[in-house]
């Protein structure tokens, strides 16, 4: 396929990619010429200042020592035309072998948390716990190791988007196995690395992956059954998380005294206006879009307003049954309460007001039971602390850590200038909702250590503090001025020259 074919071809799927990376390609544009003074009150003592990767975007050794095939090596190697620029992670940054390079700088940023995946594959290769592989095991003991020599703090997400091949094979996360297989994977992890972690995550996104993956399928592994897929897809997630969280909590909390969250991403939608039609509108956006997840694990079920949005379009449709499936009483008490603190990945935010309801024939989907219309040109940080605020009203006053957050790079900015003001931006933002709402946030993750595969845009765009030469068989890393610029930050814990204690 010709480049501007296949160029054009991505385009599409760009616009609708399940990543964070649909939003946060947007923020920068909106910063200019807006009147904002920085916080100027120090993070706490006890504040976790972090950075954040994922282990198909940097590890690299994709079939060494042991490892099964996962749902990107095989989507990337059959179908290349689908990421932006053809390439694949199967070197990324070679963390596999460099991972004691990658503690090193962390400490040159003087991080305290560092925030990296499990690849599921790696530790299971056929992705059931009838086989582990302890060289993939040892990796990972060894990562562990490298960062409590260093008093670096790790928070260890469960899975992040590179589910094994052989479970994709039966049917991945639309099988109703799916919870037990993912509990039995994390029973495993929990046993082997517990002692040395303190914080988990489940699941990366699910609210994007879901229907990426498999509703819209305009990403691995491309099942397009949209309107219903995605549903499915997040009950079995949901159900998934559950499971692990009570095994940790019966099997291993008493020893390990750790904490467990799922990973939330939102896109915070404000209201366009102070009418009520469009208050509701920004309602049903959050319930969409962080409730989905994190309301059944924090209550128990589906957000009311998400369950009626749904029903009513079902019927609309000529449906006899909701589209959205439902817990039992059971499943629901199983549910509830199985989050010990909130994880949410934050770039940006949008308006939003009512969308024109789409007729009956129309093809059904998450977007079209949203109901809502996306504007963009606002500020892109201005509604962030609001996120927080919500968070803290809606779902019990949690602890809270920004899981990730962050910037590409700007082509025309070596400097850095205007990542360094966005991310300072946003991190105030977020110390304004601590210090004026007591919001209890408790950390700050930024997107990420180094540049790496960013799914379906390849190693087109850039987010790491640190620059990769992915040119280089040595994958050489050079440190961007925002290395110097965050350890500033975290070493002075201010945003500005002087702060106030």
């Amino acid at each position: 396929m010709k480049y501007s074919e296949k160029s054009f071809h991505l385009q599409l799927i760009m616009w609708s990619i399940t990543s964070i990376l649909l939003f946060n390609l947007l923020p920068y544009c909106f910063t200019q010429g807006q009147e904002y003074d920085l916080n100027n009150k120090r993070f706490p003592k006890d504040f976790l200042f972090g950075v954040a990767t994922s282990a198909y975007q940097i590890e690299g050794g994709w079939n060494e020592d042991g490892k099964g095939l996962s749902l990107w090596d095989n989507y990337t190697h059959n179908q290349p035309d689908r990421i932006l620029d053809g390439s694949n992670g199967n070197i990324a940054c070679d963390s596999y072998h460099k991972y004691k390079e990658d503690v090193s700088m962390l400490k040159t940023i003087g991080v305290n948390l560092y925030r990296f995946s499990i690849s599921w594959s790696r530790i299971l290769p056929n992705g059931l716990a009838n086989n582990i592989n302890e060289k993939g095991v040892q990796y990972y003991k060894n990562l562990l190791s490298e960062l409590k020599a260093n008093d670096i703090e790790p928070f260890v997400t469960l899975y992040h988007n590179d589910l094994p091949l052989a479970l994709e094979e039966m049917g991945g996360f639309l099988n109703e196995s799916f919870p037990d297989w993912f509990a039995d994977y994390a029973r495993v992890c929990f046993d082997r690395f517990g002692d040395d972690v303190n914080l988990w995550g489940t699941f990366n996104e699910p609210s994007l992956t879901c229907p990426g993956g498999y509703g819209r399928g305009d990403t691995a592994p491309e099942v397009k059954y949209s309107g219903f897929g995605e549903y499915i897809c997040g009950h079995h997630v949901i159900k998934a998380h559950a499971k692990a969280y009570h095994i940790y909590d019966e099997e291993f909390r008493s020893q390990q005294n750790g904490r467990i969250s799922m990973v939330q991403s939102v896109n915070y939608g404000l209201p366009r206006s102070n009418s009520s039609e469009d208050i509701h509108a920004s309602e049903l956006k959050l319930a969409f879009d962080l409730g989905w997840m994190l309301h059944p694990i924090v209550y128990g079920d589906y957000p009311e307003k998400m369950k009626l949005r749904v029903a009513s379009r079902s019927k609309f449709e000529g449906l006899e049954k909701s589209r959205l499936p439902e817990f039992t009483e059971e499943e629901k008490a199983y549910n509830k309460g199985t989050s010990d603190f909130v994880a949410i990945n934050a770039y940006t935010i949008c308006e939003v007001s009512p969308a024109p309801e789409p007729p009956a024939n129309s093809t059904p989907s998450i977007n079209t039971d949203w109901g809502v219309q996306i504007f963009w040109g606002m500020e892109g940080t201005s509604g962030l602390g609001k996120l927080l605020v919500q968070i803290k009203n809606l779902y019990a006053d949690p602890d809270i850590m920004v899981s990730e957050n962050g910037l590409q790079l700007q082509d025309n900015d070596p400097e850095d200038i205007q990542r360094k003001e966005y991310i300072g931006k946003s991190m105030s933002r977020f110390k304004d909702a601590l210090d004026q709402d007591g919001v209890k946030l408790f950390a700050y993750t930024l997107w990420s250590l180094m540049d790496n595969f960013e799914w379906n845009f390849g190693y087109t765009i850039k987010y790491g503090a640190y620059a990769v030469d992915f040119n280089s068989p040595n994958r050489t890393r050079t440190p961007r001025p925002l290395v110097d610029w965050y350890n500033n930050v975290i070493k002075t814990r201010c945003l500005v020259d002087t702060c106030m204690d």
